[in-house]
């Protein structure tokens, strides 16, 4: 399915383009000394910086951010992608070893407990065509799609967390159209 969105198609035609171009942003690796808001910081600029792309930066309560870019693919409703860090992992002393990055769509699409079964089944065949991320049922019953990035000691290039929102954005496209036909029967 194409993508529509702004922001997606303006990533795809960016990606293929960046290795002839040859740029590179200064914020181009991600490392677990950084903090959460450090890293999603960083992530803000490479997106801006790389693609030209701005990302809705929302701070929380506990003064990490997250990040939000509303996304549409051709005949799948706007759904929102979320980007946000986290400490996966810490030594004995309580120091950050692994830090990951979640990536997240944010389906709004409500699962009633009757077509629960039917939903889940075909999340379990769409979860076995795609290696990389899960459809899932939140605690609020809303289907949702999830990605985990390791930023291990060596780091992690942020041009992974573009290609990481791209196969999203088009694995959602694939996998919306199979949940809603569920959910509307």
């Amino acid at each position: 399915m194409q993508l529509r969105s702004v922001l997606a198609a303006t990533l795809f035609a960016a990606a293929l383009a960046l290795p002839q171009l040859g740029a590179q942003a200064a914020d181009d690796v991600l490392t677990v000394a950084q903090d959460n808001r450090a890293t999603e910081e960083a992530i803000t600029r490479y997106f801006k910086a790389a693609y030209e792309v701005s990302l809705t930066v929302v701070e929380g309560e506990d003064k990490d951010l997250t990040l939000l870019a509303r996304e549409k693919a051709e005949n799948v409703p706007e759904y929102i992608m979320m980007v946000k860090s986290a400490a996966s992992a810490t030594d004995k002393e309580g120091k950050v070893t692994e830090r990951a990055v979640v990536l997240a769509v944010i389906s709004q699409m409500k699962v009633p407990a009757d077509r629960r079964p039917q939903v889940l089944e075909a999340m379990n065949k769409l979860n076995e065509s795609s290696d990389f991320c899960r459809l899932y049922v939140d605690k609020d019953q809303e289907i949702s799609m999830r990605w985990e990035l390791n930023i291990l000691k060596t780091g992690l290039p942020t041009e992974v967390v573009v290609d990481a929102y791209l196969r999203m954005c088009q694995a959602w496209a694939k996998a919306q159209p199979v949940l809603a036909k569920i959910l509307i029967q």
